[in-house]
Formats: C-alpha cells, structure tokens, sequence
C-alpha cells in the first residue's frame, strides 16, 4: 500500500501544451464516471414509502430535482477541477499516443 507521504500531487499540464481530443475525452469520462457514481448514491438514499406526497414517496417537484442531481453533481465536480483522473486518463492516452 503507498503510503500518504509518497503520493505524488497530480500537475496539470498547460492547457495551450493539451491535445485538446484527448482532453475532452478524458474529462467527459470523468464526467460520465461521477455521474454514474452520483446515480448510484441517489438509488441507495431513496426516502422511505410514505414520506413522499405520490405513490413513489416523492412529490413531482423533488423527483424532478432527484432525477437532475447525478448530472448537476457531475457537471459542478467537472467543473470544480474534477477528480484528478481526467487528468491521469490524458496522461495515459498521451504517452500511449506517443509512443505509437
């Protein structure tokens, strides 16, 4: 196991040095991937039955703010600087590319 003092801070390359394809894959997967994430902490903490006002437990309005909060969370995280592994994925297919 690495041991927090050895772990390397993630240096973002200069944005005019990116190949910018390669950029925007990497952050929509990272995107894509929070999203994902975000849905499934979303099933996990569904309200139990009868707390809602509908038969789902939910009145409309906060069941349209559930379904919009995978994206929201995922695009606020994107935006945010994200995770770090955009980053790590461009570095990868970088240096994969590189060395074709």
């Amino acid at each position: 196991m690495t041991r927090v003092e050895n772990i390397q801070p993630v240096t973002a390359a200069a944005p005019a040095k990116r190949d910018a394809k390669l950029w925007d894959a990497a952050k929509q997967f990272e995107q894509v991937l929070v999203e994902q994430l975000a849905k499934q902490l979303q099933e996990t903490a569904q309200p139990a039955e009868g707390d809602g006002e509908d038969g789902d437990g939910q009145s409309a309005v906060s069941g349209l703010y559930t379904q919009m909060l995978p994206g929201a969370l995922a695009q606020g995280v994107a935006d945010g600087g994200g995770l770090g592994l955009a980053q790590q994925l461009y570095d990868s297919m970088a240096q994969r590319q590189g060395s074709r």
